[in-house]
């Protein structure tokens, strides 16, 4: 299982009267942001971006003015990577003591900006956004859009939903690419995407796109809420080095309490799925027709959730986990893979490395190989 976490972005927050603002605006070569509006102002510096540094001053909204008496924030969004690989996008930190150096050279970084306002202190700074990270490298591109487009049909526990401004306010925005869990009250975001075409998008180097082709990143985007609770230290070092200590534990418990559905089991594509069935329900005739008519009705309508078509078949919720334990038992989907190119997908779990292959998937690849070519049928190991 890959353990190789690292933390990709922490934002630092204090808020400033108004000399300060014009103070830091003006000394500093900072470009209007125009996809605010006047009345939330801000301006962001952006030349020490390749070091890790992106400096944000801006004006508070009505609650920050209540809470924080003040009309202006500013802000550091940091690259604790960039700080000690400055200009590089592929290497990360994932040693500790590493890491206590990215702090150092952040502390210095703020108190050579801010210092000479009274701002120079990171304790006076209010933590509210950490990423942790891992990378997946060695998966097809076809496999991740396919992925992505099924854990947007999966069922999610209470309290999580599907981040539905990002699709509003993204134009560019697809699900294929990137799958984005949002938990308001735990403040926390979870990520699973297409980190190739994010690099894209951003104009990586040749290098970097390389680097990044057939690769998943997964990130766990935590707020000041779910900081606070689970991080916290006496000061922001040892919060810093608290959230670096747990990052694999952080991922793998909202990983574990997302989805509804196992995240255990293969997806085939339909044709086969269908004939597995029919081979491993043997004497079970109306088990077998209730798994078939559950799987065609997701092919029926792609764009449906798992949920909303077990509701739209079969009201009784007994008969709906019945199916749904079928499946499981079977260890395969009721959501097949749609791309034509891509008749076998291994479970999430293994997928993305955070369990080992089992033999139940070892099985179910043995079996698309025999009716695929083998350079069709993929596994990640």
């Amino acid at each position: 299982m890959n353990n190789n976490y690292f933390i990709h972005t922490m934002e630092f927050a204090k808020p400033i009267d108004t000399e300060d603002f014009w103070y830091f605006k003006n000394s500093f070569d900072f470009m209007r942001d125009h996809s605010y509006s006047p009345e939330n102002e801000r301006y962001v510096n952006c030349i020490l971006a390749d070091s890790g540094i992106i400096m944000t001053v801006r004006r508070c909204s009505n609650n920050e003015i209540m809470t924080h008496k003040s009309a202006f924030m500013l802000e550091f969004r940091i690259d604790p990577n960039k700080l000690l690989y400055t200009g590089d996008v592929i290497r990360h930190i994932h040693d500790r003591e590493l890491f206590k150096d990215a702090i150092d050279a952040l502390c210095n970084k703020i108190e050579f900006l801010a210092g000479s306002r009274g701002h120079g202190d990171i304790d006076e700074y209010r933590l509210s956004r950490l990423d942790i990270t891992r990378d997946v490298h060695g998966i097809p591109e076809n496999m991740i859009h396919e992925v992505n487009r099924m854990l947007y049909r999966l069922p999610m526990y209470e309290g999580y939903s599907h981040n539905t401004e990002l699709e509003e306010n993204c134009t560019d925005f697809r699900r294929e690419d990137s799958f984005n869990a949002v938990n308001s009250s735990r403040g926390i975001e979870f990520v699973i995407y297409n980190k190739h075409q994010a690099a894209l998008d951003n104009d990586f180097s040749d290098e970097a796109l390389e680097f990044y082709k057939d690769t998943v990143r997964i990130e766990l985007r935590c707020r000041k809420k779910y900081i606070d609770k689970h991080f916290k230290g006496k000061n922001m070092r040892k919060t810093l080095l608290n959230a670096f200590d747990n990052m694999r534990e952080s991922v793998m418990e909202i990983y574990g309490r997302l989805f509804k559905f196992p995240t255990d089991v293969c997806m085939l594509e339909s044709k086969l799925l269908i004939k597995y069935l029919f081979e491993r329900c043997e004497s079970k005739k109306d088990r077998c027709r209730r798994m078939v008519t559950l799987l065609n009705g997701l092919d029926k309508y792609p764009e449906e959730s798992l949920q909303t078509v077990l509701d739209a078949l079969y009201c009784s919720e007994k008969r709906q986990r019945k199916i749904k334990d079928n499946y499981e038992e079977y260890g395969v989907s009721p959501i097949s893979v749609r791309d034509t190119t891509v008749p076998f997908i291994q479970s999430l779990d293994s997928l993305l490395e955070f369990e080992i292959v089992t033999f139940s998937e070892l099985d179910l690849y043995e079996i698309a190989k025999m009716k695929y070519d083998d350079s069709e049928v993929f596994l990640h190991e």
